[in-house]
């Protein structure tokens, strides 16, 4: 999983591995050092994120990530008051002839 903001907006990619952890549990996070990243979800239609001291987490609506998670879709996308989520499905540099490894990106991004 990677986060990142960029220009007002919150953008995590995930990893197939994250995708399936995603399919039968509620939430997936990241450690890094003493910040914790969390993705979960929950039900109910609004996406957000909050800041807890040293935890950041991104709360989506559960049936549509789901949804989304089982599509060919690359990338969901809100801005649920004024909050912009965007969440793709990692691809793997179109830069590098390395052979596709499945098991961290769904495919090349000029596929």
């Amino acid at each position: 999983m990677k986060w990142r903001i960029k220009d007002g907006e919150l953008r995590i990619r995930i990893s197939p591995k994250d995708k399936e952890m995603l399919k039968d549990r509620d939430g997936i996070y990241l450690k890094c050092g003493p910040i914790v990243l969390n993705l979960s979800l929950r039900e109910g239609t609004n996406a957000s994120f909050q800041l807890n001291e040293n935890t950041m987490t991104c709360y989506l609506p559960k049936s549509e990530l789901r949804n989304w998670l089982s599509s060919d879709a690359l990338s969901w996308k809100t801005n649920d008051q004024g909050c912009g989520i965007l969440i793709e499905k990692d691809l793997s540099c179109s830069h590098t002839s390395e052979p596709l490894n499945e098991k961290l990106h769904f495919g090349h991004k000029f596929d």
